[in-house]
């Protein structure tokens, strides 16, 4: 089943430069994502990120990795739990609820 958005705890990836995390495999699936590189929304209270997601083995089910400059951006720590949201375009939002309402 595709999940709108999953909690998870924060780990600090050990390479620097930003704009990309890495989360298991099943998280991965969990949130209908097909590619490598698709976009994700990571949220901390009112600051939210978009980074681009990889699936990766060595990632425990309940964390996600981030760079240590995300982690400055988002205001987190190690451990802190983050909402992950898929990245959905405003023009497939609006296809979508267009699509509910003829139903």
């Amino acid at each position: 089943m595709v999940e709108d958005s999953v909690e998870m705890k924060v780990k600090k990836s050990i390479i620097g430069q930003g704009g990309r995390a890495r989360i298991s495999k099943d998280t991965f699936e969990e949130l209908g994502m097909k590619e490598m590189g698709d976009l994700i929304v990571v949220s901390k209270e009112s600051k939210s990120i978009l980074v681009e997601a990889y699936s990766d083995v060595l990632v425990d089910k309940d964390y996600i990795r981030l760079r240590w400059s995300d982690l400055n951006r988002l205001d987190v720590l190690e451990e802190d739990i983050v909402t992950i949201n898929r990245y959905k375009p405003v023009g497939k939002k609006i296809t979508r609820k267009v699509k509910r309402i003829i139903k």
